[in-house]
């Protein structure tokens, strides 16, 4: 098990990968690839492979973030704009080892912590590892989502 940055020629397992692991179409993959892997910011789109096969994958911002939450967040941490795996591979530890990976991330890019919005059912995944709800806010979906924050102790 590797896990690595989003290369551009990744871009056709890429886009097999959100279709198996998050339901989402080309048009989509394609949209968040040119967006990520093209980009010059603090942004990146880091991925789980197995035997040549990606079978999972975070992204992350450091910057360039447009949600509804008090700028301190946007400002000082990094952003998780999702985690998805392939289900085969889901509970199995990988997610755990991905977030240890954005943490490096959000060290290397001198942030405090990491934040994120999830669902309920995933809530006691980032309690595990060391996350706290917080409150609620307001996505760019205009859904409403739990705020889950870590904060670095150093």
């Amino acid at each position: 098990m590797k896990i690595r940055e989003l290369e551009l020629n990744d871009k056709p397992n890429w886009i097999r990968l959100v279709k198996l692991a998050d339901n989402r179409d080309y048009l989509w993959a394609k949209q968040k690839f040119d967006s990520y892997v093209l980009s010059k910011k603090k942004k990146r789109l880091v991925i789980v492979e197995e035997n040549d096969n990606l079978i999972g994958f975070a992204g992350i911002k450091g910057e360039d973030i447009e949600e509804n939450v008090k700028s301190e967040l946007i400002k000082e941490y990094l952003l998780i704009t999702w985690i998805a795996f392939i289900p085969e591979f889901r509970n199995k530890g990988l997610g755990s080892k991905l977030l240890t990976v954005c943490e490096k991330y959000a060290k290397k890019w001198k942030k405090k912590g990491i934040w994120l919005g999830c669902r309920d059912e995933v809530i006691p995944f980032y309690e595990k590892n060391k996350y706290k709800k917080i409150g609620m806010f307001i996505n760019n979906g205009e859904k409403e989502e739990n705020l889950i924050v870590k904060v670095f102790t150093n």
